[in-house]
């Protein structure tokens, strides 16, 4: 609303094959993308319950880290790292990668606002988060692009259509094309099956290289016209879009979404609940 520069941590989004993946899906090299896959590995989360509440260090204002979140005994359980697994504090694996590898699928489709949500996994804890989980997006037609249902997985074992399509495991994204699959992580990429494009030529690079995810930060402050490639304008849908796992997760609810609106289509008061949580007095 007000013009200013800004940005999302999402650094990966200017590493070259993130540039060459999002061109050979651009280009139409595998076809029309109606589907994809995109995972991350582990199955970190559900921490122990904390035992120990020793006095809390001279260099942390207690009652400033915990911000909005209620008062509680300070705990190393929580501060300094692991607070990526309470509830509380953090948004679990999802919250930890969602932004970095769905950034891939964000920027090669021109994706904006789930229309559908819907998610999967082990029994929900109140306080923490889980060490596996599955969500699905369903995305409406943008344009000339078609519909896009989006797989996200929070799995140890990697995702099953891997083995389904006889693909080898590895990477953190699949394209499902029509005319064919495009494997890739960060910094690798492949297109399959191997036969059908032994001889493949890829497009000329059209997206122009960055002078590093630091540094379009810094042009952006000293007023260069070009604004850093993770404004909020497309980092935040996307943003929002993980968070959205979440709450379909944490309510065992799925649902319809109007994103512009920021609005829920149909009711459910526990989806309400966690998409407005109440803030501590002060906050």
């Amino acid at each position: 609303e007000k013009k200013v520069v800004t940005q999302l941590g999402v650094q990966r989004h200017t590493l070259t094959n993130m540039h060459r993946v999002v061109e050979l899906v651009k280009s139409g090299a595998i076809g029309e993308v109606k589907e994809v896959h995109a995972w991350i590995g582990g199955d970190r989360g559900m921490p122990p319950m904390p035992t120990e509440f020793p006095p809390v260090p001279p260099n942390l204002k207690w009652d400033l880290w915990l911000g909005p979140a209620k008062s509680r005994p300070y705990s190393p359980a929580y501060c300094p790292y692991k607070w990526r697994f309470w509830w509380d504090f953090g948004t679990g694996e999802t919250g930890n990668w969602g932004c970095h590898i769905l950034d891939i699928s964000y920027w090669a489709l021109d994706l904006k606002y789930p229309e559908h949500v819907e998610a999967t996994g082990p029994a929900v804890d109140p306080q923490r988060t889980p060490k596996s989980m599955h969500v699905t997006y369903k995305f409406p037609a943008r344009g000339k692009l078609p519909p896009v249902t989006l797989h996200w997985y929070h799995t140890k074992e990697g995702p099953q259509i891997l083995k389904r399509l006889c693909l080898p495991k590895w990477g953190n994204t699949l394209f499902v094309g029509n005319k064919g699959f495009l494997l890739c992580d960060f910094g690798k990429r492949k297109l399959f099956p191997e036969w059908k494009f032994k001889d493949f030529q890829p497009p000329a690079p059209f997206i122009p290289d960055s002078p590093g995810f630091h540094n379009e930060w810094i042009a952006g402050c000293k007023g260069a016209r070009t604004r850093p490639t993770c404004n909020f304008a497309y980092s935040g849908p996307l943003t929002e879009t993980v968070l959205l796992g979440n709450v379909a997760y944490r309510a065992r609810a799925s649902f319809d979404w109007d994103g512009e609106a920021f609005k829920l289509r149909g009711g459910n008061a526990e989806v309400e609940r966690l998409l407005h949580p109440p803030f501590r007095k002060g906050w």
